[in-house]
């Protein structure tokens, strides 16, 4: 009987697992400055053997560095572990994907949109703009904070 050994390091008893969420592991990762910019701007082409392939356009291939890459790697180990690595494609083309700073902007747009429904349809801001001849300004409406937010 032969058996393969295959010499790669043993995951870490403390990492966490990787599920394929980019947005919501960028979410646990302590980044800040410019590659928290680099980050929020890569979308996660793959994800297999311990190797996160991320793709970057190439409008901010500006962010991209070898410091910012290395940080970027390091956080992403101390998250789900030493034997994970990190590898950013820039593209021209870049595929229709949704970045996580985009992801997070539709949320908050969609936030606002619900909030402005709200306020149009209350029954008492109603009566206030017809009977008192109010003005509902509309760039001065704001969601509500949730708790379930994550940090923007």
């Amino acid at each position: 009987m032969v058996v393969d050994v295959v010499d790669s390091p043993l995951p870490r008893a403390d990492a966490l697992a990787f599920d394929g969420d980019w947005p919501a592991l960028l979410a646990r990762l302590k980044l800040g400055g410019r590659v928290r910019l680099l980050a929020d701007r890569c979308v996660l082409l793959t994800s297999d053997n311990a190797h996160l392939r991320l793709g970057l356009a190439a409008n901010h291939r500006h962010l991209l560095d070898d410091e910012a890459q290395q940080r970027l790697r390091r956080e992403v180990q101390s998250a789900l572990g030493e034997q994970w690595s990190v590898g950013i494609e820039v593209s021209e083309h870049m595929v229709a994907a949704t970045t996580p700073m985009q992801q997070r902007e539709s949320a908050r747009q969609e936030r606002q949109a619900q909030a402005l429904e709200s306020i149009h349809g209350d029954p008492f801001v109603r009566g206030l703009v017809e009977q008192m001849g109010g003005v509902l300004v509309d760039a001065s409406v704001r969601p509500l904070k949730d708790s379930s937010q994550t940090q923007q």
